[in-house]
């Protein structure tokens, strides 16, 4: 039982590198959602939808989150076809 108990606690240690503890975060600046990398402010739609919309989600990606996976490629296959029968029964 001990020994189970010690091999738990080491999977569940944190991992080398990682910090758990919010007071040693460095200071951090949220960047102005509605500035470009460039430094130009954005007015209109049209401004975000032609590039800050994607500048947006590469520094998300780049800084939270990570790349989504692709999307999967599903197929499927029809094995067996039920027929109504007359009288609702199948």
């Amino acid at each position: 039982m001990l020994a189970l108990l010690s091999s738990l606690s080491v999977l569940m240690a944190a991992p080398e590198g990682f910090n758990y503890e919010e007071a040693k975060v460095p200071p951090y600046t949220v960047p102005d959602p509605l500035r470009r990398a460039d430094g130009r402010v954005i007015s209109k739609a049209v401004e975000w939808t032609g590039g800050l919309r994607e500048e947006t989600r590469k520094l998300l990606e780049q800084e939270m989150f990570g790349r989504a996976p692709a999307r999967p490629s599903l197929w499927y296959r029809v094995v067996e076809e039920a027929v109504a029968m007359p009288g609702g029964g199948e």
